[in-house]
């Protein structure tokens, strides 16, 4: 079975720099019984291997779904945001004059905030003034009315709000299509799929079976998702422990 994740609220509480390691353990022991185990996250990798303590997961779905790793970080598929694209949405923004910008490619993500940047020393500044390569994600801080003109003027692209605040993240991908190239790749095996926020949505719907946190967003209890425990009491070990280690009922 394919066991994905969500890594922000979902295994990792907010503001935590490890997932715990009852967590962990049940991970281990659900490897040891053939099951794979996937984060799916907009993290990129370097926001990501801080993270990970001893364990590795099988796969890795970065970007919203716009690349996927195996645990020998070795890249399997990768799906950016075209370079002209980019380029016009850089011109865009010389209009609507987000307050902070975030940039994730190949693995790293850059920003021209450098009190965030400071705070954040897996990101590398830049001014973004040379940018002449495709993207895996975007990130800005917009206000909602301008982010509406982002939206109308890409229609194509992904473009969310998350985290709670006037953040927009920009993508060619989501976590739902990273995870069918991954599902692809491996023959379409069954399915899991936990989440807590309106992001995961897509992701909890193409699983053959989706869980959401307590602590999530409250969109997600419009749908016919389980419930599981909050993220800070370990709802995702606390659930995989029950049904697939000690009764094996999923």
């Amino acid at each position: 079975m394919l066991i994905v994740l969500d890594i922000d609220d979902t295994i990792l509480p907010r503001n935590s720099k490890e997932i715990n390691d009852y967590t962990l353990n049940i991970f281990k022991k659900l490897n040891k019984l053939g099951h794979l185990i996937v984060y799916n996250t907009a993290r990129d990798l370097s926001a990501t291997k801080f993270i990970l303590n001893n364990y590795r997961p099988n796969y890795f779905i970065f970007n919203s779904g716009s690349q996927i790793y195996d645990n020998n970080y070795n890249l399997l598929f990768d799906k950016k945001i075209d370079l002209t694209t980019t380029i016009k949405i850089f011109s865009l923004f010389e209009e609507l004059k987000p307050k902070s910008i975030l940039v994730s490619k190949d693995g790293k993500t850059y920003s021209n905030d450098k009190n965030y940047q400071a705070n954040h020393p897996h990101i590398t500044y830049d001014d973004f003034n040379n940018l002449n390569e495709a993207v895996n994600k975007i990130v800005c801080l917009l206000e909602h009315d301008k982010a509406l003109v982002l939206k109308e003027k890409f229609p194509h692209l992904n473009i969310v709000n998350y985290v709670g605040g006037p953040f927009y993240k920009i993508t060619a991908t989501n976590k739902a299509l990273g995870l069918k190239a991954l599902q692809k790749m491996l023959n379409y095996p069954k399915t899991i799929a936990f989440g807590d926020d309106i992001t995961d949505l897509e992701m909890l719907l193409l699983a053959d079976k989706g869980i959401i946190m307590k602590n999530s967003q409250k969109e997600l209890f419009n749908y016919n998702f389980d419930v599981t425990s909050s993220c800070i009491d370990n709802g995702v070990a606390s659930y995989l422990e029950e049904h697939l280690i000690k009764k094996e009922d999923l």
